[in-house]
């Protein structure tokens, strides 16, 4: 089983005090880029805590010169990969829209919407192992980042990209065996 570096209780402990020493010296400079970069409160909130999480995880490096530069390219990342991501959970929800028939709301469709999604969660409960079970609803449900999904299930991105991936192989299959 692949595993993570779990930092010791002190370690953790200092790296959370360095990210509130940053929070308190430029937390009104970040409050003020994330409103510049997004509008809504509570995204700029969400984004907030993010931020803080990310900084007790990677602190600044030592040999930085400009702190509130390097604050600031640090939020400009994670804003772009959050658009990033709700842009490509648009796309797949319209790429999923377009490829379904369009529902006439009378009782020639065979299963609802609510029905067919529990045909595919029992799928995924029936046929794959526990960890692509959890790794594919953690993507797919509840919309997490896989390094999000790595720390909840103790495990290496990569091990849980691998997980999803052979996960929606295997329901593809069945799904598509369904279909014909």
């Amino acid at each position: 089983m692949d595993k993570q570096h779990i930092n010791a209780p002190q370690e953790t402990a200092q790296q959370v005090d360095e990210a509130a020493r940053l929070f308190d010296e430029h937390g009104n400079f970040i409050r003020a880029t994330l409103r510049h970069f997004v509008r809504d409160p509570q995204e700029q909130e969400e984004l907030y805590q993010d931020l803080f999480v990310y900084f007790a995880r990677k602190p600044v490096p030592k040999d930085t010169v400009r702190v509130r530069g390097w604050v600031y390219r640090v939020i400009l990342d994670r804003v772009r990969d959050r658009k990033r991501r709700q842009s490509r959970y648009k796309d797949r929800l319209q790429d999923y829209a377009s490829k379904c028939p369009p529902s006439s709301g009378g009782s020639n469709d065979p299963l609802s919407d609510e029905e067919q999604v529990a045909v595919v969660l029992a799928r995924i409960n029936e046929h794959l192992n526990d960890r692509q079970a959890r790794a594919v609803l953690y993507k797919y449900r509840h919309n997490l980042e896989v390094e999000e999904i790595a720390r909840r299930l103790n495990l290496h991105p990569s091990t849980v990209m691998s997980y999803i991936s052979v996960g929606l192989r295997k329901l593809r299959t069945l799904l598509n065996k369904d279909d014909q």
